[in-house]
C-alpha cells in the first residue's frame, strides 16, 4: 500500500499469524490501523436452532481461558410457539481492570460481559459483579452476546432447553421434565368457572427449582384470596397463595430442593379473568452454588493456559463447598475485593532445592571422575 489517504483496507489472515512491514523516506509519514481477532465459525455458531430438543453452549475453548479481545453471538431459536429457557452452569467472567469504576464496573464498557436479550426480565448485561438466574424467553427465541477484554478467564457453560405450554387442566397432572410451562385453562382468554387444576413437579434429588410466574391476572378478593387463587405447596413446611393482580417475574418460588411442588389453581362461579402462565427449570446444587456475585471459585488466574480436561475440571469444581467459596470471598473482602487471588510460593525452599541438587550433581561428577582414574 501506499499513496495518501488510500481509504479504510481490511485484510484478514490466512493463519495465526500476520506480518506488518512500514517503510518511508520521508519524514512525517504515519498510519493508524486495528486489528481483531477472529474466531473459527465453529466456536461462535452464531444460529443455533433447537428443534425443540435440548443443548448447551460454552465460552470459546472452554474449559480453557476464552481469548481476550473477542465478541461472539449465539442466536437460539426454537419452534413457533415455544419457549426457551437458559439456565448458567459455571460463569466466570474474570476481574474488572484497576481502571474501571468501582460503583458502576458494567457500564464503563472495560469488563468482559454478557448480553442476554429477547427475555421476560428485559435484556440483561451480565459482568464479573453481575448475579445470575435462569433466564427465560418472551418468545421462541433468546441471544446471547460476549465481549471480553484484555484479561481472560474460564467462561461459561449453560444449557438451553425447549418448552411448550401445558394447558390441561387436570385433578393432578405431573411435571417430570428439566423445564416446564403450564397455564390456567384458556390462557391469555378467561378461564371458565368452578373449576381446579393441580400440578406436581417432582424435583429430583440434587437439584433446586426455580419457578417464575410469568402473567397473573386473578379476581381479587383481598388478603384471603378466598375465591379465585393460585397456591403452591412444598411438602408440609411451605404453602403460599395468592389472587388478584401481581407484575410479572413478581412472584418467583426457588431454593427449594427435595421434595415435590404441588401448584393448585381454583375458580369460583364469578368474576373470571385471563389467569396466568408459569415456567419453571431444574438448576443442579453445584450450579446454583457457583454463581456467586463476584467471585468464581472454579477459575484460573488470568495468565493461566495449563490444559484441563472437561472432566477435571467438573471433578474440582464438584468439589467446591459452600464453605470454600465464603472463605475464598471474606479473604477477598479483607484486600479490598478487587484484586485477584495470588499463589505465593517460599523462596527459601525452591534455594535450598537448587543447591541440593548442584551438589548431587558434583558428588556424581566426582564419583565418575574418580572411577575414570582407577582405571
Amino acid at each position: 500500500m501506499c499513496s495518501s489517504n488510500p481509504g479504510p483496507s481490511v485484510f484478514r489472515s490466512i493463519g495465526r499469524q500476520m506480518w506488518v512491514e512500514y517503510s518511508s523516506t520521508q519524514t512525517g509519514n504515519s498510519f493508524q490501523a486495528s486489528f481483531k481477532k477472529l474466531l473459527d465459525p465453529s466456536f461462535c455458531p452464531g444460529n443455533i436452532n433447537s428443534n425443540g430438543t435440548s443443548g448447551s453452549i460454552t465460552s470459546p475453548f472452554y474449559p480453557l481461558n476464552y481469548p481476550s479481545d473477542m465478541e461472539c453471538t449465539w442466536n437460539l431459536t426454537g419452534p413457533a410457539g415455544s419457549r426457551l429457557t437458559l439456565v448458567f452452569y459455571r460463569i466466570c467472567l474474570g476481574i474488572c481492570p484497576p481502571s474501571a469504576s468501582s460503583s458502576t464496573p458494567c457500564a464503563d464498557g472495560l469488563c468482559s460481559s454478557l448480553d442476554i436479550g429477547e427475555v421476560t426480565v428485559g435484556d440483561q448485561h451480565l459482568c464479573p459483579f453481575s448475579s445470575v438466574t435462569p433466564f427465560i424467553s418472551v418468545d421462541n427465541q433468546i441471544s446471547l452476546s460476549m465481549l471480553t477484554n484484555e484479561q481472560t478467564s474460564r467462561g461459561f457453560v449453560a444449557d438451553y432447553h425447549n418448552v411448550f405450554r401445558d394447558e390441561a387442566c387436570l385433578q393432578m397432572t405431573q411435571l417430570t421434565n428439566t423445564s416446564g410451562w403450564f397455564s390456567s385453562p384458556n390462557f391469555p382468554a378467561n378461564y371458565p368457572d368452578n373449576i381446579q387444576c393441580g400440578w406436581n413437579i417432582s424435583i429430583p434429588a440434587g437439584y433446586k427449582i426455580y419457578l417464575n410466574f410469568l402473567d397473573f391476572d386473578l379476581e381479587d378478593c383481598v388478603s384471603s384470596c378466598s375465591c379465585d387463587y393460585v397456591e403452591v405447596a412444598i411438602g408440609k413446611d411451605y404453602a403460599q397463595k395468592k389472587c388478584g393482580t401481581l407484575q410479572p417475574g413478581e412472584w418467583k418460588v426457588k431454593s427449594h430442593f427435595g421434595r415435590d411442588i404441588v401448584v393448585t389453581f381454583k375458580s369460583d362461579s364469578h368474576s373470571n379473568k385471563k389467569g396466568f402462565q408459569a415456567v419453571y427449570t431444574f438448576v443442579p446444587l453445584e450450579a446454583w452454588e457457583s454463581v456467586p456475585s463476584v467471585y468464581c471459585p472454579w477459575s484460573e488466574s488470568s495468565t493461566t493456559t495449563t490444559p484441563t480436561t472437561a472432566k477435571d475440571s467438573e471433578e474440582q469444581s464438584s468439589q467446591t463447598t459452600k464453605t470454600d467459596i465464603s472463605s475464598t470471598a471474606e479473604e477477598l473482602s479483607s484486600n479490598g475485593g478487587t484484586d485477584p487471588p495470588t499463589l505465593h510460593t517460599p523462596r527459601n525452599s525452591i534455594g535450598k532445592t537448587q543447591v541440593n541438587s548442584f551438589l548431587w550433581f558434583l558428588t556424581n561428577l566426582a564419583l565418575v571422575v574418580f572411577s575414570s582414574c582407577l582405571e
